[in-house]
């Protein structure tokens, strides 16, 4: 059995194969002895979608499609492969009942390293027996077969395109009250590489800052963002018009939240005409999906500790765990930001999990002595 393909295996499902996936899941493990990397669902919700689970998977594969394959399924199957297929280097085949030997033909034929289960269709022991079955099977070394295959693989022009990755580092975070504020909290930083501002409207959430409360203008600030790497952070309903006044005003970095946003074009266009990097963030109700067809034109992605954007001191967010893995399996190289409720209990959670940058506010101001507090986080970073 030495042709046995042993790769690593990633699966998904939205409610309708939720049981059956967890089945598989131990199947593959503890009877063939796979490593399997299960993307979700995790929990039952008769109301998700498969599109929130299911380019995860085909992603991961996408990235190392000869190294891994993914089981993925649904209802039908149907649909979890059409979305699969959307990723260059990856071939979904589906079963759900239909001759068996058509799912051995999809390996043989055409090399196919996704199978889609149509879940309602097939029962357990039907599931094992076809994912054994294609697990065992071989592509042909005939030449037609790989001349074909290799014109599937540039039908999509949807090519993994991977931003710079980066060790981990903390980002102290200010939520300004005023320009006297912000200049006084930047000094007591100034040891920091980065800093972000947190921008808040009072609109976008509830609670408001510098500049829009009090009100004040965002040039006024120039000698100062101009002077150090400074990223911020746009929770604001206008964020067209705060990427041009931020932007003008010197900073590096601009955090885009994507909720904000109806179509991203002009913030593409903002990019270009001021040189500012453009990292997406979203909030933890957001389905990561929405973040797929972005991922190759951002400068990174922010996710979030908190459930509640905008306010200091909440309590951990554990969903973002679970979020930060799942896109670290899907883009080895993609920069993540993780912004709220970063302190000791949960920075060498956040790094495990895949996080790049590590933004803290409460932890390191509210800390009697603020550079040994960055210091110590910084220290957490270091596994």
């Amino acid at each position: 059995m030495s042709d046995v393909w042993r790769g690593k295996i990633y699966i998904a499902t939205d409610h309708a194969g939720f049981e059956l996936k967890n089945r598989l899941v131990s199947f593959l493990r503890n009877e063939l002895g796979y490593e399997v990397e299960d993307m979700g669902a995790y929990e039952y919700d008769a109301n998700d979608d498969f599109t929130d689970f299911i380019p995860l998977a085909a992603r991961a594969v996408a990235n190392n499609p000869k190294g891994s394959r993914a089981i993925v399924l649904g209802g039908s199957g149907q649909g979890e492969a059409m979305a699969s297929n959307r990723f260059k280097g990856v071939r979904a085949t589906v079963y759900y009942g239909c001759v068996p030997e058509m799912v051995n033909l999809s390996r043989s034929h055409n090399d196919a390293n996704v199978l889609s289960l149509g879940a309602r269709f097939i029962d357990t022991e039907e599931a094992k027996k076809v994912v054994s079955d294609w697990l065992l099977a071989l592509s042909s070394d005939e030449d037609k077969y790989k001349r074909r295959n290799k014109a599937l693989d540039t039908l999509s022009e949807d090519a993994v395109v991977f931003v710079k990755s980066e060790e981990p580092i903390i980002i102290p975070a200010i939520i300004p009250t005023s320009l006297f504020d912000l200049r006084e909290k930047l000094e007591q930083v100034s040891f920091a590489d980065w800093v972000q501002i947190d921008v808040v409207d009072g609109d976008f959430v509830s609670y408001s800052s510098w500049p829009y409360g009090p009100k004040g203008e965002v040039s006024d600030a120039s000698d100062l963002l101009r002077s150090r790497s400074v990223e911020v952070d746009l929770m604001v309903r206008d964020q067209a018009t705060a990427v041009k006044e931020w932007c003008s005003a010197g900073v590096s970095r601009i955090i885009a939240h994507l909720e904000g946003w109806s179509d991203l074009t002009p913030l593409w266009h903002l990019r270009e005409e001021y040189g500012c990097e453009i990292v997406l963030a979203i909030v933890n109700d957001t389905p990561l999906e929405y973040l797929l067809p972005y991922i190759k034109m951002s400068d990174g992605v922010q996710l979030m500790g908190i459930a509640n954007i905008g306010v200091q001191g909440q309590e951990f967010d554990k969903r973002v765990i679970r979020r930060v893995s799942a896109l670290r399996e899907a883009f080895p190289d993609l920069v993540i930001s993780i912004d709220g409720s970063v302190n000791k209990a949960t920075v060498k959670d956040l790094v495990l999990a895949g996080a790049n940058r590590l933004v803290s506010g409460s932890a390191i101001f509210n800390a009697e002595d603020v550079s040994e507090a960055y210091a110590q986080l910084l220290a957490l970073t270091k596994l």
